[in-house]
């Protein structure tokens, strides 16, 4: 039986590195996993894009907020799973109210 062709998107995650450059392959799936390069805002926005914009890709990595956002919108073309590679608190930037409590980090 044929390996099962999947295409996905995704960041350039040193996790996804062995996936990346076929060090490690999926038992019956021939994974091709197209990532952005650089670390670079556009290049991962391009990958949030493809991942369900590209016909030629399969899925990938996206925002939960735009899946709800196309749930709401009627569209259930696609289908979330919770994997998490970066396994790590992904926020860049914290914000708190000038007039709250917190006064240092």
């Amino acid at each position: 039986m044929a390996d099962l062709v999947i295409r996905l998107t995704g960041a350039d995650y040193a996790r996804l590195a062995p996936l990346m450059i076929g060090d490690v392959k999926p038992a019956g799936v021939d994974l091709t996993l197209i990532h952005g390069t650089e670390g670079s805002w556009l290049g991962r926005i391009e990958m949030l894009q493809r991942a369900t914009g590209d016909a030629g890709v399969d899925g990938g990595e996206t925002s939960m907020a735009g899946h709800l956002r196309r749930i709401v919108n009627g569209d259930r073309g696609f289908v979330a799973l919770p994997v998490f590679p970066p396994r790590n608190f992904t926020a860049r930037d914290l914000y708190v109210r000038k007039d709250g409590p917190i006064r240092a980090r």
